[in-house]
């Protein structure tokens, strides 16, 4: 069926029917039972507001799961550092070898 055709037998504006299928406006309840009689089809509101609870529920877990990865690592417990050098007895102790603290090649 073309849009002629379904504007023909629906009543609804060839344009309107452009508009919907391009998805550059919102169909009225009108225009939907219209169609919808026409094309045998339930295009009834309770279809489509679960497939949208649905859509809605995955996009809030994606941020949520975002959001979590973004500041997980800014609270998670720093590391504790390395125990302390003794920088000064480390330099004495290659100073007093035999090379001076240089490795010979």
């Amino acid at each position: 069926m073309t849009q002629l055709d379904l504007s023909e037998k629906s009543g609804v504006s060839l344009r309107t029917i452009q508009r919907i299928e391009n998805d550059e406006i919102n169909p009225s309840i009108y225009s939907i039972n219209k169609i919808s009689a026409i094309l045998n089809e339930d295009f009834s509101a309770s279809k489509n507001r679960s497939m949208f609870k649905r859509t809605y529920l995955f996009i809030l877990l994606g941020i949520i799961s975002l959001l979590i990865g973004f500041y997980y690592p800014i609270f998670k417990e720093l590391p504790p550092p390395p125990p302390p050098v003794n920088y000064w007895k480390q330099v004495y102790q290659e100073l007093n070898t035999s090379d001076g603290g240089y490795q010979i090649l």
